[in-house]
């Protein structure tokens, strides 16, 4: 009856550690897959940062860009006005010259 008695104990025990053993294996199991997706996760917001980087990147480029096309159109305007006043300098100079010219030949004519 002794004997009995221990296989029935050893029994129950060995119910207990299969139970306790499917248990850690569900939880293993669960662990395992929540580390499958957090690293699922994790790839897929280092792939949209770098995406987002690179749009940064090239929209500070297209930036730079802008900015370059501005102060050339500028320099251009600056050049174009700074040819305009010299012009008109040379303009006003030469109606000058021949006003002086032109009172000149009225005093010799006189």
């Amino acid at each position: 009856r002794s004997a009995s008695s221990k296989a029935s104990r050893l029994e129950l025990e060995l119910a207990d550690t299969r139970a306790r053993h499917y248990s850690t294996e569900s939880q293993l199991k669960a662990l395992g897959d929540s580390w499958l997706e957090a690293e699922e996760r994790g790839a897929e917001l280092r792939e949209q940062a770098a995406s987002e980087s690179k749009a940064l990147e090239d929209s500070r480029a297209e930036a730079q860009a802008l900015r370059n096309s501005i102060q050339e159109v500028t320099l251009q305007s600056e050049f174009e006005a700074e040819s305009m006043a010299a012009k008109v300098l040379r303009e006003e100079a030469a109606l000058e010259a021949s006003r002086a010219d032109a009172a000149e030949r009225r005093a010799e004519a006189a």
